[in-house]
């Protein structure tokens, strides 16, 4: 028991550490480190101003989400700026097995798990949490072979609250986009491409999550 709590405890750490202004150089090294001791094995830009983070399935904050593999992250320079046009927004990759399948029902479920429990991981006292809700629709893309990096498969929006930097509720659009992976494949993997903003259309967004997504180096 003492154990996990010690390791719960580390991440907590990591992550404060990582979304603290005071903290770019270590934030960076922290990311490095944690690169070293899991296996995502594809090239994928860090771009100035963003900072990084691998974290391993199961993850500590949403144990709930049975899944084998990593998370990848990008968080957006402004993410921690409530002010800026690209707080709260990010990207992340699940590189999980390939056993996985991720259909909407199943994407409402662990979304819900994962907000939950990212935002009561790091609550704060006195701050009064919100129930985390999730819609999920399909995204514009039929054939995720053929359409990425241009289409997602699954779309929709989380409404949870901020418990990092502001405590108040938060409503963010986010897509889904399975990019196709010869070496994923080979060893039984699937890639799960995620953007995620409190305004994911807005063209100050775009511009910061296209290019990101288009540089991920799959094979």
């Amino acid at each position: 028991m003492y154990g996990e709590e010690l390791a719960r405890m580390t991440w907590l750490l990591t992550l404060l550490l990582l979304l603290t202004p005071a903290a770019e150089s270590t934030s960076a090294q922290l990311a490095a480190n944690e690169g070293a001791n899991t296996s995502f094995p594809f090239l994928w830009l860090v771009p100035e101003g963003f900072r990084a983070e691998t974290i391993p399935f199961p993850l500590d904050f949403a144990p709930e989400l049975a899944y084998k593999g990593v998370e990848e992250i990008r968080f957006a320079p402004g993410f921690r700026d409530p002010l800026a046009p690209d707080y709260f927004t990010y990207s992340f990759i699940w590189y999980v097995e390939d056993t996985a399948t991720i259909t909407p029902s199943v994407l409402e479920r662990d979304l819900k798990n994962y907000f939950t429990g990212l935002m009561e991981a790091v609550q704060k006292p006195g701050q009064t949490n919100c129930p985390t809700s999730v819609e999920v629709k399909p995204g514009t893309s039929t054939d995720s072979a053929t359409d990425f990096p241009a289409k997602p498969s699954l779309a929709g929006t989380i409404k949870t609250w901020d418990a990092f930097f502001t405590g108040k509720p938060i409503t963010l659009e986010f897509e889904v986009f399975e990019p196709p992976s010869q070496r994923a494949a080979e060893k039984h993997y699937k890639l799960y491409y995620f953007e995620v903003s409190p305004q994911l259309d807005s063209p100050a967004v775009r511009a910061l999550l296209s290019p990101l997504r288009q540089s991920l180096v799959r094979d």
